[in-house]
């Protein structure tokens, strides 16, 4: 199952960690650029400068005391200076490159560093450089090749530790963005989650945006039409359930009367030929039969509606198992009781537990082979007292046992009505036991036989 608060915050937190990415790695680049790009510039300018102050020298002190004397006035910590001549002859250079501290190797390849782009960086001895190499003219006289190299290496550190910082600041920030955005997803969204939990009562009544806390516009767009929908749900169900008391009303009286009828002619059956009689028991079985049926279905409509008053007492399952097994109409025989040593009591309505109880029975006896008994098992545990009936009837697949509660519903059309049932008996003993705040559960195995477990409060 997809969820919509999930799906807003990953594309926010995708969109957010690619911009701020972006603008992280573009931040370090031009950060990186320019410093780069500024001790270049000051490579350039040192060269420049040195044919300035080599000229203001030079004629007092000769050509090479003045080259030195200008190097060492430049040459700082990570400044290093040396002018080459055209016979690649030294004619000054950083005293620096001499020292014992400056490693063979490092002044070495920088010395023998000659290439044709006057303005480069590159990596020496593990080092970076910015290696600046420029002729150098005195009063128009060409004196030689003149070599600036800084070492960036430090700076390149910096930069890389501010790459790291930025980074890591980014990490933070995508994470506390992310549980911002997740506790502002879970409030603008907690509406949408909150409506499927609204009584249809809460909608109509329009208690619906108290209830949801003063939701946002398009919210109250949606609760207006599910407000809408629900009226008409209830309003269905109303008709519905009034239809069906009406109809099992005025049915039933008339239906009551030709009962009584058909049974006060077969009392008096000496007078009726065998074809007579055989076709009044029809009548009668079948007038019976649909008696019964509007019954259920009066009751079914009151169970929903919430009319029927149940008297809730402490009632002992053992005692109340035992008289509905002794009204089983001879078939007693075929039924196996297993009980705790101890007496277990639940809270219920006796007559309408009674008479869940009779049905799962009846069912049992009904669609269980005549040889096979029926197991009524009783227990409790911390919270419920569970009483369970074991039939050996063919069973039913997963698909019927998630509909076998629901009204009218035949796992065998064909097999139901042979056996007379109308498909509301099970639907009306889950109403009467979630009426009681129990619950009933079933389990079946095709070919071998079905469970039925009521589980009530126990007293």
């Amino acid at each position: 199952m997809r969820s919509l608060k999930i799906q807003l915050l990953t594309a926010t937190l995708l969109a957010l960690i690619i911009s701020v990415g972006g603008v992280l790695l573009w931040s370090h680049w031009r950060t990186s650029h320019i410093l780069i790009d500024s001790h270049e510039r000051a490579a350039i300018a040192l060269t420049e400068r040195f044919e300035q102050d080599l000229s203001l020298y030079v004629d007092e002190m000769g050509l090479e005391a003045a080259s030195q004397y200008v190097v060492d006035m430049r040459t700082t910590g990570n400044l290093l200076l040396w002018l080459v001549d055209d016979d690649d002859r030294m004619m000054a250079q950083s005293r620096s490159l001499g020292l014992p501290s400056m490693e063979s190797t490092l002044t070495n390849q920088l010395m023998q560093w000659n290439q044709d782009d006057p303005l480069t960086v590159q990596t020496i001895a593990n080092r970076q450089w910015v290696i600046c190499q420029m002729p150098i003219d005195v009063g128009g006289l060409y004196l030689g090749q003149l070599t600036v190299a800084e070492d960036i290496t430090q700076l390149q550190d910096t930069i890389g530790a501010l790459g790291d910082t930025l980074i890591g600041s980014g990490i933070v920030m995508s994470v506390v963005t992310g549980g911002l955005l997740l506790w502002i997803s879970r409030r603008c969204l907690r509406p949408l989650t909150d409506l499927p939990k609204l009584a249809p009562v809460d909608l109509i009544q329009g208690s619906g945006d108290a209830a949801l806390n003063h939701p946002p516009t398009e919210i109250k767009a949606l609760l207006k039409a599910h407000k809408h929908l629900a009226a008409q749900l209830v309003d269905a169900q109303q008709q519905q359930q009034q239809l069906v008391k009406d109809i099992s009303h005025e049915l039933r009286t008339p239906l009551t009367l030709v009962q009584g009828y058909l049974q006060s002619t077969l009392r008096r059956s000496h007078q009726l030929s065998e074809p007579q009689r055989e076709g009044l028991e029809i009548a009668a079985t079948e007038a019976e039969r649909t008696i019964t049926l509007l019954k259920d279905l009066v009751d079914l409509a009151r169970l929903d509606s919430g009319q029927i008053r149940l008297q809730i007492v402490p009632v002992e399952l053992e005692a109340l198992v035992q008289e509905v097994i002794q009204q089983a109409r001879g078939r007693a025989q075929r039924i196996t009781i297993e009980m705790p040593t101890g007496s277990v009591w639940c809270e219920a309505d006796q007559a309408r537990l009674a008479q869940v109880i009779a049905h799962l029975i009846d069912n049992g006896l009904r669609y269980s082979p005549p040889d096979e008994p029926i197991q009524v098992q009783i227990w409790q545990d911390n919270f419920w007292a569970m009483v369970a009936v074991k039939d050996h009837g063919p069973g039913f697949s997963l698909i019927a046992q998630s509909k076998i509660f629901e009204p009218f519903y035949r796992v065998e059309s064909d097999r139901s009505r042979s056996t007379g049932g109308s498909g509301l008996g099970l639907s009306i003993s889950r109403a009467l036991v979630t009426a009681m705040g129990g619950k009933i559960e079933v389990k079946s195995i095709l070919n071998q036989g079905s469970t039925f477990t009521v589980m009530l409060p126990r007293a």
